[in-house]
């Protein structure tokens, strides 16, 4: 389950927001605990708190062979998710990707794109 790096977008304040960045995933990290609790093998990147740029996101999924990804985003940074989706389906990613969060629950099949397989 991959949360997108956001803080890139504000240059130099970049460092300042991931030092005030006090919120985890909630979301993923419920689902998580749920798959788990199932069985399932999890793996949560917080781009953000492991400083990976779109590029390293990328060859840590790709070469992590997962069997699906889920992404969340809220709506200031749903294009960061969009972009994340487009990118590893430009790469040949096979496993499902699924989007969450606020944004897909708000507006539902309004931003339910072809980059992504489930929401």
């Amino acid at each position: 389950m991959v949360c997108p790096t956001w803080t890139e977008d504000f240059g130099i304040f970049g460092k300042l927001a991931k030092k005030r960045n006090s919120q985890p995933p909630l979301g993923i990290l419920y689902l998580a605990t749920v798959a788990e609790k199932r069985g399932h093998s999890v793996r949560i990147i917080d781009a953000d708190v492991e400083d990976y740029n779109i590029d390293t996101l990328i060859e840590k999924i790709i070469t992590n062979d997962f069997d699906i990804i889920g992404i969340t985003a809220t709506s200031p940074i749903f294009h960061k998710a969009v972009s994340l989706a487009k990118e590893l389906k430009a790469k040949d990613f096979k496993s499902p990707i699924l989007i969450g969060g606020e944004h897909i629950n708000i507006f539902k099949k309004e931003a339910f794109f072809d980059c992504f397989d489930y929401g």
